[in-house]
């Protein structure tokens, strides 16, 4: 196998690289700030922030050049008040496909390093608009600060390539999210390919103490079509000579706690990637690449579990003129009933004949709705209706919103008439909210007591007091309730929690600091039964936890009657406190809704796969999902002997309905015969649980 692979020196390949002075050097970022919670920290005209604050996003014109350059990564990260050794990338966001990794690192343990990498691989990728992230993995406040270039300088001495395609980026393997059903992608490489490199990083790490594989050697595999390519066991035994990056490093005598040796990385160093020649492999055509770790440290034993890090993408040199798209796929919120006013993804693929997306794609379109209230946006700043794109690399992520009800076609064509209209897709959007004269039992009432409150002016009352600018604050160490109780008992059927992200308190009240990263996460509805116990009828865990303007609507399919209702909740979010700005309840008409559509109604904490339709089936099926919160899926089709016929999607993706299809072929693009099989549905959460769901799907010909 050596011989078929080809393996950098990569201390010398990737080592500290030198700048000259006819080289072009574009900022990304500048004493930027990579926190944990606290509100904003980074310009907004420029920045915004993701996931609380870890993560800083830039979208910026990138130069492009006629002439072949070498592109080098530098990054400097310094520690804003963090102690620890923290994970960290900067990563390329390309709509609608993975992200890329541009410099995996390490920080140190409170230390200030100083990185560069050779990014030439991603020429395709780094021109024009592109969007950048920083991330590190801080629990901290006050957390680092990151100053991130990139430097282009034109030279003759290396053949750019053609093409890249994100493989896998992963924000952590559980031994469960890496077992069974391993990490894979399907990829369809172009009949003018000449090369094909690999490049895979992978470093090792524990959920918890000194356990897990963060010091323990594991075996990481790459397999092309199911068949091993690859093997090795990352790891670091360098790392003593990082002592100058890590003054906050543990020591125990002479030995300091970051000089231990790693799974591939060391504190305050960038994690090195492996390079891989795999020409021979991936032939023209489709192809299936997967990646696992073996014997990842399970949490049973001592809660010491190991997760590794891993990501992936591939880079092609040829001439791929005739890799053209011969279709336009949308895919998106199908089946489900919106919020009005909500940004709606939506994606956007240009197939060629083997479904796949061509991942190098110069093509205009145009996205319209004829309703009126319907607008599009690429970055969610930005809205028209009918909105013209320009897809640069064969996906494309949107946005759809719109602030009246009703039903809304989307269309997508392709103005210059080369490609065939996209089959349309339907959105229904709803307010959800009452109309004038429906009744609010609990600001009619406002009878209320809770467990706590955080100070007189967040007192529960102001959770049913009609207004966004004030609210109930608690904090008690441990679940927090608050309980609203009705002079008679009443029927109830509708209940609206407006949380965090909603409000709107003025300058000067405790709730002015409030962001959409303080949402309550995991909470319930109760009302008290006729035994006087406390009794569920809303159910909700992993609320989105950095959603503007985040209300949650609950539709009951019958109407309960109590004289008492609760609001348990049980996750209050980042900062551990409960902030709700109204708690409401209602006795609505409910008739006009469809439940089974009703995207609130159904208890979001259940991963749940629709029955498919049509089946029995002839030509194709179309399966829909709902995923609570942002989960990895894998998504397989066994027969009645339990081999597996097909791979139908794997990735990971956003709270909501994901609707996909199967044909009927199997992995090597064959028709099956007519008989039953099952649909194997994984949901992976972030915390590696995971959630198996079986349809039965049945083709008759």
């Amino acid at each position: 196998m050596s011989g078929k692979i080809l393996f950098f020196n990569l201390m010398l390949f990737l080592a500290c690289l030198p700048v000259f002075a006819d080289s072009t050097t574009v900022k990304i970022f500048e004493q930027n700030f990579i926190h944990f919670g606290g509100g904003v920290m980074n310009d907004t005209e420029d920045f915004t922030e993701e996931d609380n604050g870890r993560i800083v996003s830039r979208t910026i014109d990138l130069p492009e050049f006629v002439n072949p350059v070498k592109i080098t990564a530098h990054l400097i990260v310094n520690s804003n008040g963090d102690p620890w050794d923290r994970a960290g990338s900067i990563f390329l966001s390309v709509p609608g496909t993975e992200n890329i990794e541009l410099l995996k690192f390490i920080t140190g343990f409170g230390g200030y390093s100083d990185l560069t990498q050779d990014v030439s691989y991603l020429a395709p990728l780094l021109k024009g608009k592109r969007t950048i992230k920083a991330f590190v993995d801080t629990w901290v406040n006050s957390g680092w600060v990151v100053d991130f270039e990139l430097i282009y300088q034109e030279t003759d001495t290396i053949q750019p390539p053609s093409w890249n395609q994100g493989l896998l980026y992963s924000w952590g393997l559980t031994r469960k999210a890496a077992e069974s059903d391993t990490p894979d992608i399907d990829i369809n490489v172009p009949l003018g390919r000449e090369r094909l490199m690999l490049t895979y990083y992978a470093s090792g790490h524990a959920l918890k103490g000194s356990g897990g594989d963060e010091f323990v050697t594991k075996d990481n595999v790459i397999a092309v079509d199911g068949k091993e390519v690859y093997r090795y066991r990352p790891w670091r035994d360098d790392c003593r000579n990082f002592r100058d990056r890590n003054p906050q490093s543990g020591r125990w005598g002479n030995t300091w706690s970051s000089d231990f040796s790693r799974s591939g990385w060391c504190p305050g160093d960038k994690v090195y990637p492996v390079i891989l020649d795999v020409t021979e492999p991936l032939t023209s055509g489709v192809h299936n690449i997967a990646f696992w770790v073996e014997n990842i440290r399970p949490s049973e034993s001592d809660g010491n579990a190991g997760y590794w890090r891993i990501s992936s993408f591939l880079t092609g040199w040829g001439n791929i003129d005739n890799w053209k798209p011969v279709k336009i796929e949308v895919s998106g919120p199908e089946g489900g009933v919106y919020q009005t006013n909500r940004n709606i993804a939506f994606r956007i693929d240009l197939t060629d004949n083997s479904g796949l997306p061509v991942v190098i794609t110069d093509q205009t379109l145009e996205i319209s709705c004829e309703r009126k209230g319907a607008e599009f946006s690429q970055d969610k700043r930005s809205w028209s209706n009918p909105l013209s794109v320009r897809i640069k690399n064969g996906s494309l992520q949107l946005w759809f919103r719109s602030g009246e009800n009703g039903e809304f076609v989307i269309r997508v064509k392709d103005p210059a008439g080369v490609l065939p209209e996209a089959d349309p897709i339907t959105v229904t959007v709803n307010n959800f909210e009452p109309g004038e004269g429906e009744e609010n039992f609990a600001l009619k009432y406002k009878a209320v007591s809770a467990d706590c409150a955080c100070n007189d002016n967040e007192k529960p009352e102001f959770a049913l007091d009609g207004s966004l600018t004030t609210k109930w604050c608690c904090n008690n160490g441990g679940s927090d309730w608050m309980t609203v109780t009705l002079p008679d008992s009443v029927e109830l059927n509708y209940f609206i929690i407006r949380h965090a992200g909603a409000g709107r308190a003025p300058e000067g009240d405790p709730g002015h600091g409030d962001n959409p990263g303080m949402n309550t996460r995991d909470f319930a509805v109760q009302i008290r039964d006729s035994a006087g116990d406390w009794k569920n009828v809303v159910s909700v865990v992993g609320n989105p936890q950095n959603e503007e303007g985040n209300v949650t609507y609950h539709a009951l399919p019958q109407a309960v009657k109590t004289d008492q209702v609760r609001l348990l909740i049980t996750d209050q979010g980042s900062d551990n406190a409960a902030r709700i700005y109204e708690f409401e309840m209602y006795n609505r008409d409910l008739s006009a809704i469809d439940f089974d559509h009703f995207e609130t109604a159904r208890p979001p904490e259940l991963f749940f796969v629709y029955p498919n339709y049509p089946n029995p089936f002839n030509a194709e099926t179309t399966i829909k999902i709902f995923v609570p919160e942002f989960s990895g899926i894998q998504a397989t089709v066994f027969d009645s002997r339990g081999r597996l016929v097909r791979h139908l999607l794997s990735g990971k993706f956003p709270r909501g309905f994901h609707t996909f299809k199967w044909n009927g072929l199997n992995i090597r693009n064959q028709m099956v015969a007519s008989g039953v099989y099952f649909l194997n549905v994984r949901f992976t959460k972030n915390d590696g649980t995971q959630f198996v769901k079986l349809r039965k799907l049945i083709l008759a010909k």
